[in-house]
């Protein structure tokens, strides 16, 4: 490290009124178009380049959510300033869309120098001109551009429509007999796994796929699973995934749920409290999507199998 350092208190205790000023600005903002939550605990709102908090955006017109991060930045490499910030790995259902539809706004600018992150930042001149002012004021801008910010954010989602071929049709009439096909054949001695075909619940608005029981090896618990693929765009996480839930499952669920150890082969997702969702992770549906059939359905059978077995060890606990 050959750069001169330098300790300004006075600077550092404004990083610390910003925040507070920030917080207050978005708590307040009104709009229809978009509702706030501010996430000021999450452990990366604030880091060794950037001093921020999360927040999550969602559309009041089609319920879409946005894991967002907004503060300032002071990486040496990239711009500096206040920005909101759209990462690629938290918002991978938008993502793409964002990237190539959102366009500059007359309270931001759009940034796409990073492959991983979309950034939105006030333009330098208000930056500075917002220095100048008093805390009232000050809240007032916050509050405007991340009320435009937000809106332009979830206005991409909001006029999207639905783009579908006869090949995409296809290939979901193809998933949903591959989930048929590895829940009949998948064999461990840690469970049995016994379809239900006639369930409404298998093919549904957002969701494809089959409920099924899974009883573990003791024949201690019979638990009502789910294995399939979810993909609402209101709702986050979406993939392939195993699920059980305490509605199906009310006599053995929170022992489940207390006992439950995650493990690499998924992603393990309990967002919603009376839930367990299992996740296959992207680089793994990346192999997937790159596999021959026979392959494809050895790898759909192994996160199977890895799912149910998690969940059925869980229960013998």
């Amino acid at each position: 490290m050959s750069e001169k350092l330098r300790f300004d208190l006075p600077a550092l205790l404004s990083l610390h009124r910003f925040g507070d000023i920030y917080e207050r600005a978005i708590a307040g903002i009104e709009s229809d178009r978009a509702a706030f939550e501010v996430l000021r605990q999450a452990p990366d709102s604030i880091g060794p380049h950037w001093y921020g908090m999360r927040v999550r955006v969602t559309s009041l017109t089609n319920g879409e959510s946005y894991y967002l991060h907004t503060g300032l930045i002071f990486l040496p490499q990239t711009k500096i300033g206040l920005m909101v910030e759209v990462d690629r790995k938290n918002n991978l259902h938008s993502y793409a869309d964002l990237v190539a539809r959102l366009e500059d706004g007359p309270l931001f600018t759009v940034n796409r120098a990073e492959e991983e992150y979309l950034k939105l930042f006030m333009p330098d001149g208000d930056f500075a001109r917002m220095n100048r002012l008093g805390a009232a004021e000050q809240q007032k801008m916050l509050a405007d551009y991340m009320k435009a910010c937000a809106e332009a954010i979830v206005g991409v989602s909001d006029g999207l429509g639905f783009s579908l071929t006869e090949g995409d049709l296809l290939d979901a009439y193809g998933l949903a007999r591959a989930f048929r096909k590895v829940i009949e054949d998948a064999r461990c001695p840690d469970f049995q796994a016994e379809i239900n075909d006639k369930d409404p619940d298998n093919f549904g608005q957002y969701a494809m796929g089959y409920r099924y029981y899974l009883s573990n090896r003791s024949g201690s618990a019979r638990m009502y699973a789910y294995f399939g693929a979810i993909y609402s765009y209101k709702k986050r996480p979406a993939g392939l995934f195993a699920e059980i839930d305490w509605f199906s499952n009310q006599d053995c669920f929170d022992h489940v749920k207390a006992h439950f150890v995650p493990n690499d082969h998924f992603v393990y997702s309990d967002r919603e409290e009376k839930f367990i969702k299992l996740f296959m992770p992207e680089p793994a549906v990346e192999r997937f999507n790159a596999a021959g059939a026979e392959e494809q359905l050895a790898l759909l059978e192994e996160f199977f199998v890895e799912c149910s077995r998690a969940l059925a060890l869980a229960s013998e606990k």
